[in-house]
């Protein structure tokens, strides 16, 4: 979560930037048993990484989210 905003803006494939992260939460998400984030978080987290890709032109980052997330 670090590198997203950086990584989406200089990186050409958005897609794989932000596949990567949800990748990588759902591997933490999954190593906590579903605890790590409760509704609040995961909506602000999904608010979030889609302002970001927005801003840098990537408006499909809320379905890609709702199709690869597990949390």
């Amino acid at each position: 979560l670090c590198d997203y905003a950086r990584d989406m803006k200089v990186c050409a494939d958005k897609e794989l930037v932000l596949t990567n992260l949800i990748t990588a939460i759902n591997e933490v998400q999954d190593k906590c048993c579903g605890q790590l984030l409760d509704n609040w978080r995961r909506d602000h987290l999904t608010q979030l990484v889609v302002s970001v890709a927005e801003e840098v032109g990537y408006p499909s980052a809320h379905s890609l989210i709702d199709i690869n997330s597990r949390w």
